[in-house]
C-alpha cells in the first residue's frame, strides 16, 4: 500500500513537472525515484522519458528509452519527435522502422510526426507514411490527412494534396489552410483564392488568422482586389482587424493591388504598431512607386523608436533599385553594416539584386561572397546581372558554378540562362537547358515556354519554337509576340497575319508590341499595302497611340519601296515632335534611295533636335558622295567640325 502511494505522488509530481516545462525539479524526482527503488512498471520511466523527450535533453530522453522494457506507442511518440525536435530525421525514421518491427501500432501523432522528416526524401517518405495510413485505418484522420496533405503540396505534389483532401470526410480549418499555404508556395495564386471561397461554401465559416493571411495573400499575388474587399469587411465582422499580422497582410494586398491609400489607412488605424507593420507599409509604398515617401516613412520609423529589421532594409534596398540611385543604395548599405547584418541571406540577397540590376557587378560579386549562406535568390540575381550586361558567356559559367554548389535552379535562374544562351546564338547550350527544364518539372511554366520560344526563334530553329508554342496550355499576349516576332525574323509573313488572327479568335488583344511584330514584318516583305492596313487598325480600332517604333517600321517599309514622298507625309502627319530615331530611319531610306532633296529636309529636321548626331552626318555624306556633290559634302563636314562635342 505504501509503494503504491508513493508511485501515485511520484507520476503526480512528474505530471505537474511536465505541464509547468520543470525539468529541473523532474530530475530530482528521477534521482528520488532511483534512490527509493520503486517498481513501477515501465509506467514512471514512460513519464519521465517524455518529460526529457520534450523538456529536457535528447541524450537523457535516449538513456531513459534504452532503459524501457517494453515501449508504448506514447513513449515512441516521444523519443520519435524528440528526434525531429533535434534535427535528428535520419534517426526518428530508424526509431519508427523498429516500431513498426515490434508490432507497435502507430498512433496518429507519430504519422505526423514522421512527415516532419524534412532533410530525407520527403515524397519516398510520404507514400510510406500515406501507405502505413491506409493500412492502419487512419487515413480519414484529419490530423494525419493534413500531415499528407501539406507534405504533398510543399513537394509540388498538388494533384496528390487534392486527393488526399477531396477523400478526408471532415476536413478543419487546418486542413484547408495546408492546401492554402501549399498552393501559394508552389505560385498557384489564383486556386489558392478560389479555395478559400469553396472552403466558405462549404460550411467552414470559422476562420483563423493563418485563414484569413492566406486569402489575403492569394488575393494580393492574383491581384484581385475586388475579393480582398470583401475578405477585408470579413476581418473587421469578426474583429479581427485589430490583430498586427492581418494588418500587415491588409497592407500587403492594398499594396500589390495599387491602392496605396487603403494601405495607409489601415496603417493609420492601428493602434500598436510595430517593425513589421512599418516593413508592410514602405513595402506597399515602394510597391506603388513612391520610393521617396518610403524614405521619409523609415526616417520615422526611426525617430519613433522602431529599429529596421531584416525585411525593412529589403524594402528600402528595393526602393533604391526602382529610383536608380547608387548614392542612396550605398547609404542603406552603410546602416545594414552598421546593423552588423550585411551577412544576414535575405538582407544580402537585396543586395546583390540591387548592385546587379545596377550595373555594378563587382559590388554585387563582394556582397555575395561575405553571405553566410549562399541561396538560389543571390546566384540568380548575379546571372542575370550578368545576362543584363551582356556579359552572357560569364552568366553560363556561374550557372555551371551554382550547380557544382548543390542547389536546384528554380524557374527564374532558367529565365536567365536560356537568355544568355540566347543572346550568343547557343543553340546546344539552349537544348541543354531546354532539357534541364523538362527533368525539372518545368516545362509547363508560361514564362520559361516564352522564353524558350525566342531562344529557339532567335538561334535559327523556328521549328522548335513553333513546336513549343503548339504544346502550351495557356498562351499569355507574350506568347502570340514571341512566336509573331520569330516567323517574322525568319521571312514567314503570312504566318505572322495568320497568327494575328488566330490570336483574335481566341480572345487575346493585341498590345503595342504586337503591332510593332506585324509591321516588323511588313517592314521585311515590302508588304506597303497590309502596313498601311495594320497601322490605321492600331489606332482606329484598337485606340493604341503610335510609338517611335511603329513609325520607324513604318518609315522603313516605305522607304525599302521608295515610296519617300509618301514617308514624308506619314510623319508630318503625327501629332507628336518625332523622335531622332525616326529622322535617322529617313536619313538611311534617303542613301538607299539617292534622294538629296528629302535627304536635306530630314537631316535640317533632325539638327533642330540633335545637332550633334553623327548618325545622321554620316548618312547625309553617303548621299552627297554618291552623287558626286563634293560641295556640300565639305559644307558637312564643316558643321560636324562645329557642332562635335569637344
Amino acid at each position: 500500500m505504501h509503494r503504491e502511494l508513493q508511485r501515485k505522488i511520484f507520476l503526480h509530481s512528474l505530471q505537474e513537472c511536465a505541464q509547468k516545462e520543470d525539468i529541473s525539479t523532474g530530475r530530482k524526482m528521477h534521482c528520488l525515484f532511483l534512490l527509493q527503488n520503486i517498481s513501477s512498471s515501465g509506467v514512471l520511466e514512460d513519464y519521465l522519458l517524455r518529460l526529457y523527450a520534450f523538456h529536457g535533453t535528447l541524450l537523457e530522453a535516449t538513456l531513459m528509452f534504452c532503459q524501457s522494457f517494453k515501449p508504448s506507442v506514447y513513449t515512441w511518440y516521444a523519443i520519435i519527435s524528440a528526434h525531429i525536435t533535434h534535427s535528428e530525421d535520419k534517426v526518428s525514421l530508424m526509431l519508427y522502422q523498429n516500431m513498426i518491427k515490434d508490432d507497435v501500432i502507430p498512433n496518429n501523432y507519430i504519422l505526423s510526426c514522421i512527415m516532419k522528416c524534412y532533410s530525407l526524401n520527403v515524397v519516398t517518405c510520404g507514400m510510406i507514411i500515406h501507405h502505413h495510413a491506409i493500412e492502419y485505418g487512419l487515413f480519414s484522420d484529419v490530423i494525419v490527412a493534413t500531415s499528407l496533405v501539406s507534405q504533398y503540396a510543399r513537394c509540388g505534389m498538388l494533384s496528390d494534396a487534392y486527393n488526399v483532401f477531396e477523400k478526408l470526410p471532415n476536413r478543419d480549418t487546418t486542413c484547408w489552410n495546408a492546401l492554402t499555404f501549399g498552393l501559394l508556395d508552389k505560385g498557384h495564386f489564383q486556386e489558392a483564392q478560389h479555395l478559400f471561397e469553396k472552403m466558405q461554401q462549404n460550411g467552414v465559416y470559422y476562420c483563423d488568422n493563418v485563414t484569413l493571411c492566406h486569402a489575403l495573400k492569394a488575393c494580393a499575388k492574383a491581384g484581385v482586389l475586388g475579393k480582398g474587399k470583401l475578405i477585408h469587411m470579413c476581418v473587421v465582422k469578426t474583429g479581427h482587424d485589430s490583430l498586427l499580422m492581418i494588418a500587415d497582410a491588409l497592407m500587403d494586398m492594398y499594396g500589390k493591388c495599387g491602392y496605396l491609400e487603403n494601405a495607409y489607412d489601415v496603417f493609420e488605424k492601428l493602434q500598436d504598431k510595430d517593425v513589421v507593420s512599418w516593413s508592410a507599409i514602405i513595402s506597399a509604398h515602394v510597391d506603388n512607386g513612391h520610393c521617396e515617401e518610403a524614405f521619409h516613412l523609415f526616417e520615422n520609423m526611426q525617430k519613433k523608436g522602431f529599429d529596421p529589421d531584416h525585411v525593412t532594409f529589403a524594402c528600402m534596398l528595393k526602393a533604391c533599385t526602382n529610383m536608380e540611385s547608387k548614392k542612396y543604395g550605398e547609404f542603406i548599405h552603410s546602416r545594414i553594416m552598421k546593423r552588423g547584418i550585411d551577412s544576414d541571406v535575405f538582407v544580402g540577397n537585396a543586395m546583390v539584386d540591387m548592385y546587379a540590376k545596377m550595373g555594378d557587378f563587382i559590388a554585387a560579386l563582394k556582397v555575395f561572397e561575405r553571405l553566410a549562406k549562399r541561396q538560389v535568390v543571390g546566384w540568380n540575381a548575379l546571372i542575370w546581372g550578368l545576362s543584363e550586361l551582356d556579359m552572357n558567356k560569364a552568366a553560363l559559367q556561374f550557372f555551371q558554378k551554382m550547380q557544382f554548389q548543390d542547389l536546384q535552379p528554380d524557374h527564374f535562374t532558367y529565365v536567365s540562362v536560356v537568355k544568355s544562351s540566347s543572346n550568343i546564338a547557343d543553340l546546344s547550350t539552349g537544348r541543354l537547358l531546354h532539357i534541364c527544364i523538362i527533368s525539372q518539372g518545368f516545362e509547363s511554366n508560361m514564362i520559361l515556354e516564352n522564353t524558350l520560344m525566342d531562344m529557339y526563334a532567335k538561334c535559327g530553329s523556328i521549328k522548335d519554337a513553333c513546336s513549343i508554342f503548339s504544346m502550351m496550355q495557356t498562351r499569355s499576349i507574350v506568347s502570340w509576340n514571341t512566336i509573331m516576332e520569330g516567323y517574322g525574323e525568319h521571312g514567314h509573313h503570312a504566318l505572322v497575319f495568320q497568327c494575328f488572327k488566330a490570336m483574335q479568335k481566341e480572345g487575346v488583344l493585341p498590345d503595342s508590341v504586337t503591332f510593332v511584330c506585324i509591321l516588323s514584318a511588313c517592314s521585311h516583305g515590302g508588304l506597303i499595302q497590309e502596313a498601311y492596313h495594320v497601322y490605321n487598325m492600331m489606332t482606329e480600332m484598337f485606340g493604341l497611340v503610335p510609338s517611335v517604333q511603329h513609325i520607324v517600321c513604318m518609315v522603313d517599309t516605305l522607304g525599302r519601296a521608295g515610296c519617300l514622298g509618301q514617308t514624308k507625309r506619314l510623319i508630318m502627319g503625327i501629332p507628336v515632335q518625332p523622335d531622332p530615331v525616326v529622322w535617322i530611319a529617313l536619313l538611311g531610306s534617303c542613301a538607299r534611295c539617292d534622294n538629296i532633296v528629302i535627304g536635306d529636309w530630314a537631316f535640317e529636321q533632325l539638327t533642330q533636335i540633335d545637332p550633334t548626331n553623327s548618325a545622321g552626318n554620316l548618312l547625309l555624306s553617303n548621299i552627297y558622295s554618291s552623287n558626286h556633290m563634293p560641295g556640300k559634302y565639305s559644307q558637312l563636314i564643316e558643321y560636324s567640325r562645329i557642332f562635335s562635342p569637344q
